[in-house]
């Protein structure tokens, strides 16, 4: 007997409707299953930026500190650049 890869739907192959609705399914959940992986990664992401631009704004405070005792060290009253 000869057999092919797909499965023709026929009144001799009924199973072969339920096989479609399988891969359907399979196809969803799948597609599913991969949008939250998306979303997953996109917070991750955000969470990520929020991080490091926050350790941006305590490295430039720390550096502003460490600016102005280097000028009291050195006895000069200048201002921190701007701020």
């Amino acid at each position: 007997m000869n057999e092919t890869k797909e499965n023709p739907v026929t009144a001799e192959n009924p199973q072969s409707d339920a096989a479609g609705d399988v891969s359907a399914e399979l196809e969803r959940l799948v597609g599913d299953l991969f949008g939250i992986g998306r979303t997953w990664a996109a917070h991750g992401l955000t969470v990520g930026r929020s991080a490091l631009e926050a350790s941006a704004r305590s490295l430039d405070v720390t550096a502003r500190m460490l600016g102005d005792l280097a000028r009291r060290f050195d006895g000069t009253k200048e201002p921190s650049a701007g701020r």
